[in-house]
């Protein structure tokens, strides 16, 4: 038996769909206003992730959602009023000429009605009533409402019968009912009126413009309903009218979402308000974009569908690349951060992690304050920070406070600082292997004169990035820290420390020891938080029982995790090092001098974390500059007085940082000159004196966070209102008065003052 041969044709079918798909995969779409190709396409490549100057994917089609279109519904008219009661029997004529209204109605309810009917004694008058014709018994009804209004009186249907009562009082009295009731309800009466799917508060503004005043009782916008108040004419009318423009308004918008490859939606979106002329043309209102950054998509919403299609063809005319493949330079403006951190932490996403050490190296050839080491000859020249200077100049003293650790002194910063550079001979390659497939290719360069970005990519790539930008670039909190720093005399009742003197409970300033808080200490000391935000308080206590001597209150205004520094003293200059030639006899002596900060020196570095806390790194210096009398040395000796602390302190809480006792000691002579100093005798003729002194320094921080500029005007006027104060007290006594008490209003989170101070076992003197 012969094996079956596959048959010939289903090869052929098999050869010719490839060579139809092959054709459907090479054929080429020309777009509008794109010219046919001079020469047959290429094979067909497989394609690439990366971003090129080659002409992009033809990009997604766009997601549309068409509407009804209906904004505004078709009401039927409305029809006439026949109450229960009155819809039976003849036909009604009535002429009355300035007649009594009491007998007009009773005449017309009672007799020709038969309804019954009650009248208020306020209504009192003559009207007027005349009729052409035969009118029907509801018709008649209304007729004579409408003539009782024009004399400021109401008819209130009832249950079973009807009141007549003035118009003002109507509102009161008027039975509450839904809609459809109260327009089958002759006179007056209250209705409820719900609105489903737009906003009464909007509704309000279209419709109360063509209502009588005082038809409209309310207008709740938290239950959506209006409270209306009126005949049942009045009440079906407006019924009507709000139907009209309540309806479903999101199912008549059209919306359609366009995702974009080489325009950032809010360029595109300035661009099409022009084309289309959205902005004081006929098309103004009719449609609207918005940008939506995160998905580098425009979306479309038009208030009639067939506009879409129109603004779909200018966005694809629109979202074509440019002469380099799309890419073009962006700029952006920072306005909280640094452009070079800012551009530092976008090179390390793309990638460029050379481009930020060159960076670093570039800011690290500037310089700092920090060197102060100098060369000196018996000349004394020397050169400090780049600048020659003569020795015989004074050192600087004073006074500085400045937002950043240290200051520097350098040459002005080029106009760019460069995070990377412009694509050149480098092509697209180098330092992006490690960076997002999505930013290949980006390059960013930062301004550091005009604080800005130039970011060079396509528009989906700098759309990436500005969301990174949104974040990092968010405006940041600020801290105001109000130091004092005050120096206690240590007397017999304070012979153990000031921790011993609060330990006891001599106080009343309402104060608890920071058991809970994070305390790291590079010395020993003592912290304690105060519940009071003013430190005069615990300052007055230790004035009570000795002298207490306020070095300095300075109060700074330093953004979150940045550095405040404070320097209050001089430069002293201190011989290190001393060399001379031994060839020669001549020779110069080389010094070697180094220049130290002394004084008050305060560096606070706050942290605020999520609960409102801030966490502060403290390091408090106060040193003196005394005669050396160890060596020979003809330098000062610099006494020291160090706290180096991190605190965990609640926004408005005082912090108290102390514990640092020195001890002085110092002899004096007074006597007759040379008669004193003769041996034994000389005791005769004169007297020694052997003074010592122990004094302990605090050093009282509170920190206040400022989130928004209004907290900030706040902090500000707070100050200058405190300083006025102050200038018309020194006025009035004509001295100079004491540092001003906090002037910050205390934060919500600040625990209220005690009534009695917290008591726990005091600690056991020690002694120092």
């Amino acid at each position: 038996m012969n094996p079956v041969r596959p048959s010939a044709p289903p090869r052929l079918l098999f050869a010719a769909c490839l060579a139809l798909f092959g054709c459907s995969e090479s054929t080429v779409t020309r777009g509008p206003g794109t010219p046919l190709p001079s020469s047959p396409p290429a094979a067909t490549a497989p394609v690439s992730s990366v971003i090129g100057p080659s002409a992009p994917p033809p990009r997604a089609a766009a997601q549309t959602v068409t509407g009804t279109g209906q904004l505004v519904r078709q009401t039927r008219p409305v029809s006439g009023v026949t109450p229960a009661g009155a819809d039976a029997g003849e036909p009604v004529e009535m002429n009355f000429v300035n007649a009594d209204v009491r007998s007009v109605l009773d005449a017309v309810l009672g007799g020709m009605l038969g309804l019954n009917y009650t009248i208020d004694p306020k209504v009192q008058g003559q009207v007027t009533i005349r009729t052409t014709r035969p009118l029907a018994r509801g018709q008649a009804l209304a007729a004579v409402d409408a003539a009782l209004r024009t004399q400021g009186f109401a008819i209130i249907g009832g249950d079973g019968f009807y009141q007549v009562v003035p118009a003002a009082d109507a509102a009161g009295q008027a039975p509450v009912q839904t809609p459809s009731a109260a327009e089958r309800t002759a006179g007056f009466s209250t209705a409820i009126v719900p609105i489903r799917h737009v906003s009464v508060a909007e509704l309000d503004k279209i419709v109360h413009p063509l209502t009588r005043q005082g038809f409209i009782q309310l207008a709740d916008a938290g239950r959506n309903i209006f409270i209306v108040n009126g005949t049942a004419h009045e009440i079906e009318s407006f019924t009507q009218l709000v139907a009209s423009f309540d309806v479903d308004w999101l199912a008549g918008l059209s919306f359609s979402l366009h995702t974009l490859q080489s325009v950032e939606p809010a360029r595109l979106e300035a661009e099409l308000r022009r084309v289309l002329q959205l902005d004081g043309g006929p098309l103004q209102g009719m449609i609207d974009f918005v940008p939506i950054n995160r998905l580098n998509a425009l979306l479309v919403v038009a208030k009639r569908p067939e506009l879409l299609p129109t603004v779909g063809t200018w966005i694809d005319r629109l979202d074509r690349p440019g002469p380099d493949g799309g890419k073009v330079v962006h700029f952006y403006e920072v306005q909280n951060g640094s452009a070079v951190e800012l551009a530092n932490a976008l090179n390390r996403l793309v990638g460029r992690a050379g481009a930020e050490q060159q960076q670093a190296a570039e800011q690290q050839g500037r310089g700092r304050a920090g060197g102060r080491s100098t060369t000196t000859t018996t000349a004394m020249t020397a050169s400090r920070g780049g600048l020659s200077t003569g020795a015989s100049a004074s050192p600087p003293s004073g006074s500085a406070a400045t937002g950043a650790s240290g200051s520097a002194a350098s040459a002005p910063p080029s106009p760019v600082a460069s995070g990377a550079t412009l694509p050149g001979a480098a092509g697209e390659g180098g330092g992006d292997e490690d960076g997002l497939s999505e930013l290949k290719g980006v390059r960013v360069v930062a301004d550091e004169r005009r604080n800005a970005l130039l970011i060079f990519g396509s528009g989906a790539q700098y759309a990436l990035l500005e969301q990174v930008l949104t974040r990092l670039d968010a405006p940041r909190e600020q801290v105001l820290i109000e130091a004092t720093i005050a120096e206690v005399t240590l007397n017999d009742q304070l012979n153990f420390g000031v921790q011993w003197f609060l330990d006891r409970g001599s106080s009343t300033a309402g104060f608890s020891n920071t058991n809970g808080a994070t305390v790291g200490a590079s010395y020993p000391n003592f912290n304690y938080t105060f519940l009071t935000p003013n430190t005069r308080v615990v300052l007055n206590a230790l004035s009570s029982v000795t002298d207490v001597q306020v070095l300095s209150a300075p109060r700074l205004m330093v953004l979150n995790n940045e550095t405040a520094r404070l320097q209050v003293g001089d430069e002293v200059p201190v011989v290190v090092q001393s060399a001379t030639s031994t060839l020669t006899s001549d020779s110069a002596v080389v010094n070697s001098v180094e220049y130290h900060d002394t004084g008050v020196i305060l560096e606070v570095t706050p942290r605020i974390n999520r609960s409102g806390a801030v966490v502060l790194d403290v390091n408090q210096e106060v040193s003196t500059v005394t005669t050396t009398t160890t060596s020979g040395i003809d330098s000062p000796t610099i006494q020291q007085r160090k706290i180096t602390s991190v605190v965990n302190v609640q926004d408005g809480e005082t912090v108290a940082l102390g514990g640092l006792i020195s001890d002085t000691s110092s002899r004096n002579g007074a006597g007759i000159p040379y008669l004193r100093d003769i041996p034994v005798l000389g005791k005769l003729f004169g007297t020694d004196g052997h003074t010592k002194g122990r004094t302990e320094l605090l050093v009282f921080l509170r920190p206040v966070i400022v989130r928004d500029a209004t907290r900030a005007r706040e902090v500000t006027d707070a100050l200058r209102a405190s300083m006025s104060r102050l200038e018309i007290f020194a006025g009035a006594t004509g001295g100079t008065p004491a540092p001003p008490p906090a002037v910050v209003p205390p934060p919500v989170q600040t625990m209220p003052l005690p009534a009695t101070p917290p008591s726990y076992e005091p600690a056991a003197p020690t002694g120092r």
